[in-house]
């Protein structure tokens, strides 16, 4: 059976212009599994690792019925107390970095960050509205009908590195120790997993 382009050499765009990248915890792309990563460009290349799911207070599964609230197409979530601050970020000033201070996914799917002063225009879009409230666009408010738990991450920052150690060169390939979520600034990247010859 040949393997199928997605699986096996995922490619990023930049970040603001999609979903960050996860390897979901499947090989290749497990976290700290070796791969190969190149760009075209001087692509910056951020990675961070879940921070487990007994870390209560930066990870969060919250349910509409429960936490949310409706409302112009989207919903917003209320971050409980005691939760370590959501980052409240200006579009204008996401980059790869702080694109992964903060994460939301649904039922495994990564959801599309974009910056406190966007509105929310399409299904799989999220903001960070304020230090304790999350919007997820929620069209007609049935885009999370019957969805499992809307999983927030905020990771610590401290934690999210730079593959490379800086700036890729353009067309060169590196090999890199996967994170569970990957982003990318200033070009596309390609991911593959990495090739041992011998």
């Amino acid at each position: 059976m040949p393997f199928s382009n997605p699986t096996l050499i995922p490619y990023l765009t930049v970040a603001g212009a999609t979903r960050a990248f996860t390897g979901g915890r499947r090989s290749p792309y497990t976290a700290g599994n070796r791969c190969q990563a190149d760009s075209v460009g001087a692509a910056t290349v951020y990675g961070v690792n879940h921070p487990g799911y007994l870390a209560t207070t930066r990870v969060l599964r919250l349910t509409k019925a429960a936490n949310a609230a409706y409302a112009s197409n989207v919903s917003t979530f209320t971050v409980p107390s005691g939760t370590v601050s959501a980052p409240v970020t200006v579009a204008a000033s996401i980059t790869a970095l702080n694109y992964l201070a903060a994460i939301a996914m649904i039922n495994g799917v990564l959801l599309e960050r974009k910056g406190t002063d966007f509105t929310l225009d399409a299904n799989g879009q999220f903001k960070v509205a304020s230090a304790t409230t999350i919007d997820i666009y929620d069209g007609g408010g049935t885009y999370l009908k019957g969805a499992a738990a809307v999983e927030i991450i905020i990771p610590d920052t401290a934690l999210i590195t730079q593959f490379a150690g800086g700036a890729f060169t353009a067309s060169r390939e590196y090999e890199i120790a996967m994170t569970d979520f990957v982003t990318t600034g200033v070009a596309a990247v390609n991911l593959s997993p990495l090739v041992v010859n011998g």
